[in-house]
């Protein structure tokens, strides 16, 4: 199941793969896998016992060679090699003597080594900011040259996990990096070059579990919270993290399930997971710094409509043009009343969207009447402009058996015109309804059986085939009136338990306005988050913005289980 936050485990992700099999996965134990910014170069560590050497493999017509001891190693306790970006350094833990024929260190200690036209040369140790106690390893780099690595030389004497600065060629005072509960150890960083995520293991599940493997994102000065990889990952029990070239391939090491009590190195594509990070949509032009929101797009993905204003909110249209998005313009049928929550019909051939704009020609607003009480203008019901050429027709507002009252609202069309909203029932409540559309008419409209009694559901998006919606919801149980994304899934005639799509697409405020793009595996949403990033742009004040986030690892994740 996929839930929020730490813990989130999403079934059928990509299986981890033995790197190089026979060769260096082969019947010796290796560990920590680091590449040269070509590919073809791969560093790694070779246990022996009471001994670990760095050694290196060569890749030539696709075959790794086997790998030999580097020439800077070989002496001493040698291991956890992490080459930088762009090739030109290496950092690895040693307990090699830090003076000319000096005793070896007691436990681990970084050093550096450079790269000297096809070779290396001679190790260097870190200043001792960096290598503060006796017990440092794990270092990973990013492209500015800041530092991660592990020491367990604190107060706790647990391990945890440190970032130092590069700037003007030292290294400043490490921070400590707190990704997860107090308490636990944080081991094995993999930083992504531009310190966008972070990979690491750690034992949230509890002491006394195995390690599961961790991602987090960088938000402004601080991390996301934690996502766990997940079962089929964890089931290997992962260290030893290393990014490939690529920035998305994960090299792990593992003893199990298949190694036969061996540590050898594993790989699996982090894809699907980055993909569940949300990114603002076209900020400082779609996004701006009033309030957007509701995209839907053409099926060829080129023409966007959204809401933008909460006070007198209008259709606005924007086109994609040279890979930019156009200045957006009130949409020809938009402009005069309150118009909002756009639905394309998966075709293109008509936009469903909501208004209160007057039901006759020389009517006035729809009013709302809510508890005996009148709200002039308040009113919404769901309009059809039908697409003509390059334009459209006049708005024409939906049948009675759909407008039932003038609190209709957030239509979502499947591609067999059924329509998905939220409506009001004969007894004064509103909920999620579907009405088919048969022979030019809507059928009877139906509650839609998802939640619990009483959960409160707003803002659904249809697949076109039916076989998944997501929608916002506030369940009754819960004690935060905070809407949250959410997914379920169509199982014959009953839809699955809703999913909740965790902390980091929901955010601190929740997340409403749910849209598919034209590709139907990435969602368009709506929320007030702002972020911690110096320049941000003028978007990042406070106002609903455009997010999306691919729903891959949902959708892989149900498939999988649906055809285990």
């Amino acid at each position: 199941m996929l839930t929020g936050g730490i813990g989130t485990a999403w079934g059928s992700m990509p299986l981890p793969h033995p790197f190089a099999p026979e060769v260096i996965s082969g019947p010796g134990g290796v560990d920590c896998l680091s590449f040269m910014p070509d590919g073809n170069t791969a560093v790694l560590d070779e246990e022996g016992k009471n001994q670990s050497t760095i050694a290196i493999s060569y890749r030539t017509a696709g075959r790794w060679s086997p790998p030999r001891t580097a020439p800077f190693s070989g002496h001493w306790v040698d291991h956890d090699p992490a080459i930088a970006p762009d090739g030109s350094y290496l950092i690895f833990t040693s307990n090699r003597p830090d003076v000319a024929g000096g005793r070896p260190l007691k436990g681990g200690h970084l050093w550096r080594v450079d790269r000297a036209g096809r070779g290396w040369g001679t190790p260097t140790r870190l200043p001792d900011v960096v290598n503060f106690g006796e017990h440092v390893y794990a270092p990973s780099i990013a492209a500015n040259g800041d530092l991660f690595f592990l020491s367990r030389d604190n107060a706790a004497r647990e391990f945890k996990l440190y970032r130092s600065a590069w700037r003007g060629g030292r290294y400043s005072k490490p921070a400590q990096l707190q990704l997860g509960p107090e308490g636990a150890h944080e081991l094995d960083p993999a930083v992504a070059p531009d310190e966008a995520f972070i990979v690491f293991d750690a034992n949230y599940a509890g002491k006394g579990e195995p390690d599961h493997l961790y991602l987090a994102f960088a938000d402004g000065a601080h991390w996301t919270r934690p996502i766990d990889v997940g079962a089929v990952v964890d089931r290997y029990q992962p260290w030893g993290s290393h990014l490939g070239p690529d920035g998305h391939m994960l090299y792990f090491t593992s003893s199990g399930p298949t190694a036969n009590g061996v540590n050898h190195i594993w790989s699996v594509d982090l894809t699907p997971w980055l993909r569940a990070q949300p990114t603002v949509f076209a900020p400082g032009v779609i996004s701006g710094p009033l309030a957007d929101w509701s995209a839907v797009f053409t099926p060829d993905g080129r023409t966007v409509y959204f809401v933008r204003g909460d006070q007198n909110p209008m259709l606005m249209e924007s086109h994609l043009e040279a890979d930019k998005w156009s200045a957006p313009r009130p949409a020809p049928f938009s402009g005069h009343w309150h118009d909002l929550d756009p639905a394309m019909a998966p075709d293109g051939s008509y936009l469903l969207f909501v208004s209160n704009r007057p039901i006759t020609l020389r009517g006035k607003p729809l009013d709302l009447v809510n508890q005996g009480k009148v709200y002039a203008g308040g009113g919404m019901n769901i309009w059809r402009v039908d697409r003509q050429g390059d334009g459209w027709s006049e708005p024409v507002r939906l049948p009675p058996v759909i407008n039932t009252s003038a609190f209709t609202f957030a239509p979502n069309v499947a591609a067999d015109d059924t329509l998905y909203y939220i409506g009001q029932t004969s007894d004064g409540q509103r909920r999620l309804l579907s009405a088919r559309y048969r022979d030019g008419h809507y059928q009877q409209p139906q509650p839609v059986a998802i939640g619990a009694p009483g959960d409160w559901i707003r803002d659904p998006a249809i697949a076109p085939d039916q076989s998944f919606i997501v929608f916002s919801i506030i369940p009754a149980a819960s004690n935060k009136r905070i809407p949250r994304l959410a997914i379920a899934f169509h199982h014959g005639a009953l839809w699955s338990r809703p999913v909740d799509m965790g902390d980091s697409v929901n955010g601190p405020d929740g997340a409403m306005g749910s849209q598919l793009g034209p590709d139907h595996r990435t969602l368009y949403f709506y929320s007030t988050r702002k972020v911690a990033m110096a320049n941000a742009g003028s978007w990042n004040n406070g106002n609903a913005n455009i997010w999306s986030v691919s729903l891959a690892p949902w959708l892989n994740t149900h498939d999988g289980d649906r055809n285990r």
